[in-house]
């Protein structure tokens, strides 16, 4: 009959709980049992025949214990289980509770089926969560307790349920956790429509109340009366009426933010000379006489003291063969209503009556006062004192309130008054009489108060404070408002409207309203409320604010967004500030005194700032503030603005690409200029990365486009920009760069035109040969249009002249050049003297090599010296005199003219049309170098890359290609250009 339990590592262990289950087994005494078992957590014992749990250890591992159907009479061993749990003990004859109370680990208490009568000692039991007291004696909820746990209650078979209002009655005593009574859950609706029976009504159904008919609360008042009466029937003041009241007259519901006040009358029933000997001291409860003279069996006074219900019997006293009937009340101050009944006759009142406000008729009406008390401190006195009901049924006193008068507040929403009356007797406490309300409901939503605080001058914050009172708030509204002079009322927009509102220049002169809306969280709004200022004035000037807004980039705009206070702005000051490379100090910025500035180049990589004195309308100024920018300024992106083609668009001219550079320092552009053609084909030409072009023949009729990529110094690129020309490039006019006669000037040799075209496409040129007339200085033409011209005999020991006139494919005409070749006489010294005079391009190779050059000045510069001056301007080499055009033969460098040397310009002198003398070196061998004749009427088509002239060796140079190689534009060459790619 013995097991051995074992200890489980802990709650969650997945071994089952060690126990005992002995039923049925005739058992009458448990001492060895739980001796043997004393560590087992279930215990099971039902139907054996045990009279008491006669334990004598203590069961610390108890949790379960089923005693059912036994006979067992008491339940007086808890104190040897101190953790049980669950207590089943049904079907026994246990006759009341005793034992029970004060065991806060039990959790289910089962004890149906015995002989139990009422809930008296069943208490303090708070974590009670099951209570099936099924088929049992009680008939009321007397002496029931609070369960703050409870979860179930079974009372069925009991005379109590048969009671109507018995399932209101126990949801009433019962709080919001209760979920199933006699196994038939509890509704939210049922549990609404039985709030009011919260506070005065549960209080007295636990006290054996029975609510029965339609005037619940009536009938509760006068139950708690009487119920004090009995038990305070001793004391020497008893209670005649006590009541908690609404100041709203118009209302019984107790309303949050509505006065509740007490009403009370004690009557002091001590003898008439212990009664005026001791008083009960009280602020508020002041001690009234009441009394009446003449010879009668006994009296009585009823009146509004105590609700004219009861009346109250005065004591008869005899004093010097006088008889009077004499009482004393406790009252609060206030206008009472009362009549007297004289030996079962109510006394009417016949000439100082007045008018029942409670419609009892004439009666009579006494004032009554608040006395005057001394600082003294009394031993016998009457305390007030207010508390408010838990969650959990329960009361707490409210703090700092001892009047009959006290505010519901909104923590006092759902919660039931208890207001007491404590009578102390020579300090000691004696006895208390109370009254407790129904449930505060909240009130609608009101604001009590509304103040604005602060003080009405611009720059100063003005508040609001708002009381409010009608249960939860919600979302109240607070909204501020400008009123103008002339009335007009301008919503003000304000972030937070509690953190308060700040005066600006726009209220001076206006007032400004706050309006407050009540609103409770169930979404019921209250009526506004509103309160105005006085005129705002204005304050000092002042800067309340400072920032420089916008993006830290050179070109991007930079603005000062200031908030000024201090009535109507004037012209405030502002000066922009760049610091110092060197040091930490800050220098104005010449001529920025605006709200904007645009930084510069200059700016790049220093810290701006800007300072701003406030100035008022009246000239008078505030302090200086000043706003620092802590990154300085950035570069912005490279980028060329403005970008246009400058310069004459016509052959040989140069075009400049002109443009604006932002984006800090600026490093090599990436420039490149094309031609487009008629057909739109873009072919590159010039240099890379110049800005600046030589327009050459290719480009006639060509629109001229560049495109250029801004690059920074520190290599970043911007966006590539194009443009282009409007119109096309138009031909040079019609020119002769150079002009030469090729031949022997002797008779039967055929003299040829060299000639060097500019001016864009040429077209037919007019050629004219002439033959000078003897003793004359006229020439007679001898031959037109033709290129060549065959030497007379006629001719000879004569001058022969060519004039050639350039003519454009269109029609143009240039200004004709004319050269002059002199014919020697016939016979062999003529033409010994030719050939020394004339070298023919046949012969070059073979001839001594001889050249003539212009005077030593002209060859240093690259001009020819001619002997007229039309010939000087337009730089042709003519013969300087007779004799030596008859020679052939021109003045050279003493040096040059010893060893028959000429030398051609070095390729660069060659392209600036100079001409230098040869180098030391090719003195020494008495070489002569020049550019072919060919080579220098090249274009610059010619080659694809950059063009380099390199000198030729020849064995001899006429002088007209002498001149040629001293002639820049007869090489038509450019320094700054480039081939087509």
């Amino acid at each position: 009959m013995s097991a051995s339990t074992i200890r489980r590592a802990g709650p969650f262990s997945n071994v089952k709980p060690s126990g005992l289950t002995m039923n049925r087994k005739g058992i009458r005494s448990v001492r060895e049992l739980t001796q043997t078992n004393y560590s087992t957590e279930y215990l099971y014992l039902r139907e054996n025949e045990l009279t008491d749990f006669d334990v004598d250890i203590n069961m610390e591992h108890l949790r379960v214990l089923d005693l059912s159907i036994n006979e067992i009479a008491s339940v007086d061993f808890l104190a040897r289980t101190p953790f049980l749990r669950h207590l089943y003990l049904s079907g026994n004859k246990i006759e009341h509770l005793q034992g029970i109370s004060n065991f806060s680990s039990l959790e289910t208490l089962c004890l149906s089926d015995n002989l139990i009568n009422s809930f008296e000692s069943l208490e303090n039991l708070p974590n009670l969560r099951v209570l099936s007291l099924n088929f049992n004696k009680i008939s009321s909820f007397k002496h029931y307790g609070k369960f703050p746990s409870l979860h179930t209650l079974n009372l069925v078979g009991n005379p109590l349920t048969e009671i109507p209002s018995y399932r209101s009655m126990a949801i009433a005593i019962n709080n919001n956790n209760l979920v199933s009574i006699d196994g038939h859950p509890v509704t939210a609706e049922e549990r609404a429509a039985l709030e009011h029976y919260q506070g005065k009504i549960g209080y007295c159904i636990a006290d054996g109340f029975v609510v029965d008919g339609e005037n619940v609360e009536e009938s509760a008042d006068t139950f708690l009366l009487k119920l004090q009466q009995s038990r305070e029937k001793s004391k020497c003041l008893q209670l005649r009426s006590i009541r908690l009241t609404s100041d709203d007259e118009s209302s019984n519901i107790l309303t949050e933010g509505v006065p509740v006040r007490l009403t009370c009358c004690m009557q002091d029933v001590r003898t008439f000379e212990e009664r005026t000997e001791d008083v009960f001291y009280s602020r508020y409860l002041c001690p009234v006489t009441f009394r009446v003279s003449g010879e009668a069996t006994e009296v009585f006074v009823v009146g509004s003291m105590n609700s004219w219900s009861d009346p109250i019997e005065l004591e008869r006293c005899e004093e010097g063969g006088e008889v009077y009937f004499h009482t004393t009340l406790y009252l609060p101050a206030g206008d009472y209503e009362y009549r007297y009944i004289v030996d079962g006759v109510e006394i009417v009142p016949e000439s100082n009556g007045v008018v029942s406000k409670h419609k009892q008729g004439y009666c009579y009406l006494y004032k009554v006062t608040e006395l005057t008390q001394s600082d003294d401190e009394k031993d016998t006195i009457l305390h007030i004192r207010w508390m408010r009901s838990t969650q959990n049924n329960f009361y707490e006193v409210i703090e700092d309130n001892n009047t009959l008068t006290y505010i519901p507040t909104v923590s006092d929403v759902g919660c039931c008054l208890r207001a007491e009356v404590l009578a102390y007797i020579d300090g000691v406490f004696s006895f208390m009489y109370f009254d407790i309300s129904a449930p505060i409901v909240a009130g609608p939503p009101t604001c009590p108060h509304l103040e604005i605080k602060g003080k009405a001058t611009e720059g100063h914050v003005l508040l609001a404070e708002a009381d409010y009172s009608g249960g939860v708030e919600g979302n109240s509204s607070l909204n501020w408002f400008r009123i103008t002079p002339d009335d007009e009322e301008v919503c003000i927009d304000v972030n937070d409207p509690w953190a308060g509102y700040k005066l600006t220049a726009k209220d001076v002169d206006c007032r400004i309203k706050v309006e407050f809306t009540p609103m409770r969280n169930d979404w019921v709004a209250g009526e506004p409320r509103f309160v105005i200022s006085g005129p705002v004035a204005a304050g000092p000037p002042e800067c309340e604010s400072i920032k420089i807004i916008g993006n830290l980039i050179q070109e991007s705009d930079l603005e000062v967004e200031v908030v000024y206070s201090g009535g109507v702005e004037g012209e405030s000051y502002y000066q922009w500030l760049r610091k110092d490379d060197n040091s930490e100090e800050y220098f104005p910025i010449e001529g920025e005194n605006s709200t904007r500035y645009i930084p510069t180049l200059e700016d790049v990589g220093k810290c701006l700032a800007v300072e701003y004195t406030p100035v008022n309308s009246l000239g008078e100024e505030g302090k200086t503030c000043l706003c620092v920018l802590e990154k300085p300024i950035e570069p912005s992106a490279p980028e060329i603005r403005e970008m246009r083609i400058t310069g004459e668009l016509m052959e040989q001219h140069v075009l400049t690409l002109e443009y604006r550079y932002t984006g800090g320092h600026f490093g090599t552009h990436m420039i490149q200029w094309f031609r487009r053609d008629r057909q739109k084909r873009r072919t590159k030409i010039g240099r890379p990365n110049t800005a600046t072009l030589a327009l050459t023949r290719r480009e006639v009729d060509c629109v001229i486009e560049v495109s250029m990529t801004p690059v920074r110094s520190d290599g970043v690129q911007g966006r590539a920009v194009w443009t282009a020309t409007e119109n096309t490039v138009s031909a040079g006019i019609p020119q002769t760069n150079f002009l030469g006669v090729v031949g022997d000037p002797v008779v039967g040799s055929t003299l040829e035109l060299d000639v060097e075209y500019f001016g864009g496409e040429a077209g037919e040129p007019v050629i004219e040969w002439a033959r000078e007339v003897p003793s004359t200085e006229e020439f007679e033409v001898i031959d037109t249009g033709v290129r060549t011209y065959r030497v007379q005999e006629e001719d000879q020991g004569k001058m022969i002249r060519v004039t050639y006139t350039p003519v454009r494919k269109d029609g143009v005409q240039g200004e004709p050049k004319s050269r002059i070749v002199q014919v020697p006489h016939g016979g062999d010294g003529g033409k010994a003297a030719a050939e020394a005079r004339h070298v023919d391009p046949s012969s070059l190779e073979a001839a001594e090599p001889e050249a003539t050059v212009a005077e030593p000045e002209a060859a240093a510069t690259g001009e020819a010296t001619a002997a007229e001056p039309e010939a000087a301007a337009t730089g042709e080499a003519t013969a300087a005199e007779p004799e030596a055009a008859a020679t052939g033969e021109a003045n050279a460098e003493p040096e040059a003219a010893a060893t028959g040397e000429a030398t051609a310009a070095e390729p660069e002198a060659a392209a600036t049309g100079e001409a230098t003398a040869a180098e030391p070196e090719a003195t020494a061998t008495g070489e002569a170098t020049a550019a072919e004749p060919e080579a220098a009427k090249e274009d610059a088509s010619s080659s694809d890359d950059d063009l380099e002239l390199n000198p030729l060796p020849a064995d001899g140079l006429a002088p007209h290609a002498l001149a040629a190689a001293t002639q820049p534009d007869a090489l038509g060459l450019d320094s700054s250009t480039t081939s087509d790619d």
